[in-house]
């Protein structure tokens, strides 16, 4: 049995869950300001029908990306934990749950850009199931 069909069996073989992830889908899509993410949502989809993720996760995270700037989704596929340059960028994805809270950088003496110091950031499951959707 094809993965495609373990999942219609699995997650849509009722109708109220059927009726439920189809309105949900179209509320996603419809309140998309980029067109690029009816895309990522798909490829989220893809993730939980082979088993990366849960239906409840998938869900969860289409409708974290549905509330994210599309260009700062981006920002995962490079992301290194700890303090960021693009500390906006960094709280803002924190806000919307790809990021988790690190600690605080209490930065050196002396001045500069280097000792700045601030806000650390970890990226969790979802940013990395994000940030593997825009790469597949």
């Amino acid at each position: 049995m094809s993965d495609r069909q373990i999942f219609i069996d699995k997650e849509l073989s009722e109708k109220r869950k059927l009726e439920l992830f189809g309105d949900t889908m179209l509320s996603l899509i419809d309140k998309a300001d980029n067109i690029q993410k009816p895309e990522l949502y798909g490829r989220i989809f893809k993730l939980h029908i082979f088993g990366e993720c849960t239906y409840s996760d998938a869900i969860r995270i289409c409708t974290m990306i549905e509330k994210t700037f599309y260009d700062d989704l981006r920002y995962l596929l490079n992301f290194v934990n700890g303090r960021q340059i693009e500390d906006f960028i960094a709280g803002e994805l924190y806000k919307n749950g790809f990021l988790d809270y690190g600690g605080i950088d209490g930065g050196t003496f002396g001045g500069g850009l280097t000792s700045k110091g601030g806000l650390m950031y970890n990226i969790n499951k979802y940013g990395m199931l994000v940030a593997k959707a825009i790469n597949s």
